[in-house]
């Protein structure tokens, strides 16, 4: 995933997914940490992160992460 980051060739990168793994700091945990400090920053690039709905709450607080939009699977199709 690191290397596929840094050449950008798409306006989005998805993680699928992040969970109890990530929050044990385990699975992809390293792996998201580098690529959302990437994308925060970045109003060019997207990153999309598939969490269960149930998890979500966890994971911005694991993560950090303060800004940010919740979309549903039908949302994907109306991205450009």
């Amino acid at each position: 995933m690191i290397s596929f980051n840094n050449k950008k060739n798409s306006k989005y990168l998805i993680i699928d997914e992040l969970g109890k793994l990530e929050l044990k700091n385990e699975g992809l945990n390293e792996a998201a940490k580098n690529l959302i400090h990437t994308y925060i920053s970045d109003v060019d690039y997207h990153l999309i992160l598939v969490i269960r709905n149930a998890l979500i709450p966890e994971i911005l607080k694991h993560y950090k992460i303060l800004k940010y939009q919740l979309l549903e699977k039908d949302d994907l199709m109306t991205l450009e």
